[in-house]
């Protein structure tokens, strides 16, 4: 004979298997955001480019200033990000290694120290070559003997970064001081052209507004 199911009997089912049904909506929760993470899109790496700066900052300003470039300067991307990454002794700098490592970065802003050893590494870009970079450096009053590092196992000397105290629109997104911070391109990113481009952009910037660069802004 089949037992009736009424109230008593619900609450009496509840009180010992609630966890199970807690347990069963949130592994429902889990694979879903899984799947819509797997699914997706997201643009190739050469439709978009990602500066990752390790440092505490003003994203909105940031991110607002990259949207607007993008949308007048190259309009076949798809997107141009900002990434602040908090600087501490474990999780920031797990966080900075891995994705330098792995490439999933295009641009770095950068301590000095960082820089240094990203170098060390040939993980950084040579700008020397680009063009017209050196020549921006100069017009834009950058102090270009700050970028320079000498591999000498190799005898060779690069230029491998740009100091952000010379950048004016890089130091307006930063909360700490800017002076010992560099501004890199990762070696092999995914678009590297539009990469070195958006330099370019910012040297041409630093030319145009050499009043602009202050020491940092100020956190809220």
């Amino acid at each position: 004979m089949d037992t009736p199911l009424n109230l008593p009997r619900v609450k009496e089912h509840l009180r010992y298997n609630w966890w199970k049904y807690v347990l069963l909506v949130s592994l429902s929760l889990v694979i879903w955001n899984l799947y819509f993470s797997m699914t997706a899109y997201r643009p190739p790496e050469d439709k978009k480019l990602v500066t990752l700066i390790y440092a505490s900052g003003d994203y909105p300003t940031a991110q607002m200033w990259l949207d607007t470039v993008r949308e007048e300067h190259f309009p076949d991307q798809e997107e141009f990000t900002a990434e602040f990454v908090v600087q501490d002794e474990t999780y920031g700098t797990m966080v900075l290694s891995t994705r330098m490592v792995v490439g999933d970065v295009d641009l770095v802003v950068v301590p000095r120290s960082e820089a240094l050893s990203y170098a060390e590494s040939g993980l950084l870009l040579s700008l020397e070559d680009k063009g017209d970079i050196p020549a921006l450096c100069e017009a834009a009053g950058v102090d270009i003997q700050r970028g320079w590092w000498r591999n000498t196992a190799a005898g060779e000397r690069h230029l491998l970064w740009i100091p952000v105290s010379g950048l004016p629109r890089v130091c307006s997104w930063l909360y700490a001081d800017p002076a010992d911070f560099c501004l890199g391109i990762r070696i092999q990113c995914g678009n590297e052209d539009n990469a070195v481009e958006l330099v370019r952009l910012l040297l041409q910037d630093a030319a145009q507004n050499p009043a602009a660069a202050p020491e940092a802004t100020a956190a809220p």
